[in-house]
């Protein structure tokens, strides 16, 4: 009778483990318009977004693009779930970091509750690819 139960029990614990995120910081800056944001600070001019299946759920996420024409920076942080249509979170691991004549753009993202905070550039000089606290992508 036991055993039975035994190729059951093999199933649950080789199927892959699903990680999901329950909410990021969600903002944006443009022309230092949310300061709080642009410095990871969770405060009233940010908020904490409840991520979902839409929105995307697996990782939080940090993307600046600096426009070279004017000069500006432009922050976004969020929810995301990898996918090959995301600019937010691309699957390719190569567009981490861009560079062309009109922008510069970094991204990073992460799979801890609120975990998107820093500050992009960073990690990418440092070339840091730590899994649960910032994974560049």
């Amino acid at each position: 009778m036991y055993l039975s139960f035994l190729p059951l029990l093999i199933i649950l614990f080789c199927a892959p483990a699903s990680h999901s995120v329950s909410h990021c910081m969600s903002c944006s800056s443009t022309k230092e318009s949310n300061i709080a944001c642009q410095k990871g600070i969770l405060d009233m001019e940010t908020s904490n977004r409840n991520c979902s299946s839409l929105l995307g759920d697996s990782h939080c996420y940090v993307v600046l693009t600096k426009d070279k024409v004017t000069m500006d920076l432009i922050w976004n942080r969020g929810c995301c779930s990898p996918s090959a249509m995301s600019l937010n979170c691309p699957l390719d691991e190569d567009l981490q970091h861009q560079n062309t004549q009109q922008f510069e753009l970094w991204r990073v993202r992460c799979q801890a509750e609120d975990c998107n905070t820093m500050d992009p550039r960073s990690y990418h000089s440092a070339g840091s690819t730590n899994g649960n606290t910032g994974l560049i992508v």
